[in-house]
């Protein structure tokens, strides 16, 4: 996570939110525009060894489908 953010302050990107798979959907549909990127990070828990994840990133898709990701 440390490069991620890296990246972002390096690039000048501005960081909206940081949430967690428990929080983010209930924060997060009022306050995304359709022009927002999305950026999910796995930290190594993407893939069917990790359902909670998994099916938390599954549900980002068919929530936000014009949202790049």
């Amino acid at each position: 996570m440390r490069g991620t953010e890296q990246f972002f302050a390096t690039h000048g990107h501005r960081v909206l939110s940081r949430s967690a798979y428990m929080n983010f959907l209930d924060r997060a549909r009022s306050r995304i525009a359709s022009h927002t990127i999305l950026v999910l990070h796995g930290g190594g828990n993407f893939g069917d060894l990790y359902p909670v994840h998994q099916n938390f990133w599954e549900e980002i898709v068919r929530r936000f489908p014009t949202i790049e990701l």
